[in-house]
C-alpha cells in the first residue's frame, strides 16, 4: 500500500521517510516536496480515529496535510487538515504532488528540507 502511495503522488524515493520520535510517536510515510510536507498513516480498521502520534506529526512537522488510509469505504475529514481515505479510493482521492516529481531537488544535493533532518527527538530515516 506505501509503495501505491508513492507512486500515485509521484514522488521520488530521496523524499519519502518514516519518522519517529523518542517518545515514540511516529508516521508510517512523509513525503518532502520542497518546504511542504505530506503525512500518510496506514491503518487496517474501517473507522480511524485521529490519535496522539498523529496530533505529534501534524504539529511537529508542520504537515500540509495528514492522510490516514483505511480498510473502509468511504474518504472523510477528520479533523484540519486531516482526512481519513479508503483504500479503495486512493486512485481518486490522492493528488499527485503540486510541482512535480522532483519538486525540491537539485541535481547536485538532494536532501531533505530544512527542519526534517534528525534532531531534538526526531529522527527520519530514509525508506
Amino acid at each position: 500500500m506505501l509503495s501505491t502511495v508513492v507512486h500515485l503522488i509521484g514522488a521520488h524515493p530521496e523524499q519519502c521517510y518514516f519518522w519517529a520520535t523518542h517518545a515514540g510517536a511516529e508516521l508510517d510515510l512523509l513525503i518532502v516536496a520542497g518546504q511542504r510536507r505530506f503525512g500518510f498513516e496506514f491503518k487496517r480498521t474501517t473507522a480511524p480515529e485521529l490519535t496522539k502520534s498523529m496530533r505529534v506529526a501534524l504539529e511537529d512537522l508542520k504537515l500540509a496535510r495528514l492522510d490516514v488510509v483505511h480498510a473502509g469505504s468511504e474518504t472523510f475529514p477528520m479533523a484540519t487538515n486531516v482526512r481519513a481515505v479508503a483504500a479503495t479510493r486512493l486512485l481518486q482521492d490522492v493528488e499527485p504532488l503540486p510541482f512535480g516529481r522532483w519538486a525540491g531537488l537539485t541535481a547536485r544535493r538532494r536532501r531533505p528540507a530544512r527542519g526534517v533532518r534528525a534532531g531534538a527527538g526526531r529522527r527520519p530515516r530514509r525508506l
